[in-house]
């Protein structure tokens, strides 16, 4: 099996990319949270979980983690991109886990494989 073929496991594991563990410029909290968007990552690479369930369950305040998330993107772990609901009142955050950097993210289709990741969810 391939890194890139399952970033997630039913059995509730994931796999985490080593690089970003012996990265010295990333911030343990940071890897702490990789590795929970990780556990939410299919094997699409995508996570949205909601802001208010991060804090739940990191007990994490808002500008903390987009601390740690923006510390993630700055050193190419992570995208993250701003989808807003179809009624337009309220923007979620969806994270792409990167794996290796040969991925052009500029083709990638984020609203196809969030599509693909909800019918997993509820099929």
């Amino acid at each position: 099996m391939k890194l890139t073929d399952a970033p997630y496991c039913k059995e509730g594991y994931s796999i985490v990319f080593i690089k970003l563990l012996m990265d010295s410029k990333v911030c343990c909290a940071a890897k702490g949270f990789y590795s929970y968007l990780c556990g939410y990552a299919g094997t699409n690479r995508l996570a949205f979980p909601l802001l208010s369930k991060i804090r739940e369950e990191l007990y994490l305040s808002k500008s903390t983690i987009y601390k740690y998330a923006n510390e993630l993107e700055d050193n190419g772990y992570i995208l993250m991109k701003n989808y807003a609901r179809r009624n337009g009142c309220a923007k979620r955050k969806h994270y792409f886990i990167r794996y290796n950097e040969d991925i052009n993210l500029d083709k990638y289709d984020f609203v196809e494989a969030v599509k693909i990741s909800f019918n997993r969810t509820i099929g």
